[in-house]
C-alpha cells in the first residue's frame, strides 16, 4: 500500500497545484476511502489478488475524478463524504466479492 498511497498522494498534489482544487479534494477523499477499505481488510494483504483488486479499483476511480467537473469553491471535504462513503462501499464490496469468488473456486 505504501507505493500505491504515494502515487495517489503525488497525483492529488499535482491536481491541486495545477489549479484544480476541486479535483484534488475529490482525489483525497477517494484515496482515503480506498485506504480505509484496505485497512479494514488488511489481513488479506499477503494475497496477490487483493492488490490486483485494489489496483483495478484505483483505475476505476481515476476517470471519475478526472471526468466529473468538481467545483473548486463549493464542495468541502464534509460535502464530499457521501461520495467517499460510496467509494468505500464499492471498494470493500469489490474486495469481498473477489474473496468469495476465489474461495469458492479453491
Amino acid at each position: 500500500m505504501g507505493s500505491l498511497g504515494c502515487d495517489i498522494y503525488v497525483a492529488a498534489i499535482h491536481v491541486i497545484y495545477l489549479g484544480d482544487p476541486g479535483r484534488g479534494r475529490a482525489a483525497w477523499v477517494s484515496a482515503g476511502a480506498i485506504a480505509v477499505a484496505v485497512r479494514f481488510l488488511w489481513d488479506l494483504r499477503e494475497r496477490v489478488w487483493f492488490w490486483v483488486t485494489i489496483a483495478i479499483i484505483v483505475l476505476l476511480d481515476v476517470p471519475l475524478i478526472l471526468l466529473i467537473p468538481w467545483p473548486s469553491e463549493q464542495l468541502s471535504y464534509i460535502a464530499l463524504l457521501p461520495a467517499g462513503f460510496l467509494d468505500f462501499a464499492f471498494a470493500y464490496g469489490a474486495i469481498r466479492l473477489v474473496e468469495k469468488a476465489i474461495d469458492k473456486g479453491s
